[in-house]
């Protein structure tokens, strides 16, 4: 649905990169789901961020997934 992203630092040939997706919130009303987005260099230095919103009916199973995560979180 949207993405948001901010280049932070450059990344160069033959770095490694380590992506971070984190569920930041489900609203399960809509099967909207936020996300954190991270991009990490080798040096472990903070290369991308940003936010991802995603519409998630087309995923098969992604509700009750959730919902069975979020029951046994407590």
């Amino acid at each position: 649905m949207s993405q948001d992203l901010q280049f932070l630092r450059p990344v160069y040939l033959g770095d490694a990169v380590e992506v971070v997706v984190t569920v930041l919130k489900y609203r399960e009303d809509k099967a909207i789901l936020s996300l954190d987005t991270a991009a990490y260099n080798q040096r472990g230095e903070k290369v991308l961020g940003g936010e991802a919103v995603c519409l998630v009916t087309d995923v098969p199973g992604a509700q009750e997934r959730y919902k069975r995560a979020t029951a046994a979180a407590g």
